[in-house]
């Protein structure tokens, strides 16, 4: 009985929709936050919508996360547009040892809010591979700017190392919860 209880206490669902370049590491940050594992985005490439699932307490009321890890492309923007319009949430991510990632957060932006309201939408910027200092090509100061540019927070995190995640997540819930 304690366990359909606790099952009932789950009090909301949120959508939450990772955009960003091929190989920054959207399915590695997915797959280390919700299961604990790193994988190497080498080994497993989005075929083109791949769904995780994570409960989460937060302020002692436990949440659902609902993750959508999209293989983003001009051409499956229109299918998954439903995806893109529900969401409560959406994290742009890029990577610190390829610039063009970052670059590109503008590209993905723009096309989101070419076609939906982002207005109602918690943004975030992950600008993962954060253990790859020696790498790094993308300067803190650089997606500091970006964040304000946009008005969206950033964090800088290692799905490799699980760095940042936990935090990241927790921050953007609480910016959806209140």
């Amino acid at each position: 009985m304690e366990q359909s209880k606790e099952k009932e206490s789950l009090q909301d669902y949120f959508n939450i929709v990772m955009v960003g370049d091929g190989d920054v590491g959207k399915t590695s940050i997915l797959n280390r936050y919700c299961n604990n594992k790193f994988t190497s985005s080498k080994k497993k490439k989005t075929k083109s919508l791949d769904i995780y699932k994570k409960s989460l307490e937060y302020k002692g009321n436990e949440f659902m996360l609902k993750l959508w890890d999209t293989k983003y492309s001009e051409s499956s923007f229109k299918p998954n547009k439903q995806i893109y319009e529900r969401a409560d949430c959406i994290i742009f991510v890029c990577s610190i040892t390829d610039k063009d990632s970052f670059a590109n957060i503008n590209y993905w932006y723009q096309i989101l809010s070419d076609n939906i309201d982002l207005s109602n939408k918690q943004m975030m910027i992950l600008a993962n591979k954060a253990d790859l200092e020696d790498d790094r090509v993308v300067g803190n100061d650089e997606i500091r700017q970006k964040s304000e540019e946009l008005d969206i927070p950033f964090y800088e995190v290692s799905s490799l190392n699980n760095t940042g995640l936990d935090e990241a997540f927790n921050a953007l819930i609480s910016t959806v919860v209140t």
